[in-house]
């Protein structure tokens, strides 16, 4: 972290980070790794299985694309980015 300005935290698993996947676990259930707060969730176990044991191609691209998007949404609530599709 900078002493000035702010960091920007991103991160491939749902947590309490300003860019990563959006995720619902049942109990709203958080642990801490590396100073993050990551939501224990299904969805983010898969991801941990995805991470060291790689998924295929294609899904791989989508995972991508999920990440540039979810990218874009933090850019634009921020006000950091204009984006005319």
């Amino acid at each position: 972290m900078l002493s000035t300005g702010r960091t920007v935290t991103i991160s491939p698993f749902s947590g309490r980070m300003d860019i990563s996947p959006q995720g619902k676990g049942q109990l709203d259930f958080y642990v801490t790794i590396t100073k993050q707060d990551i939501l224990l969730s299904m969805a983010n176990l898969v991801r941990l299985h995805q991470a060291l044991f790689p998924p295929s191609k294609t899904i791989m691209e989508s995972l991508y694309h999920r990440g540039f998007d979810d990218t874009i949404k933090f850019l634009l609530k921020e006000s950091w980015f204009e984006y005319n599709a």
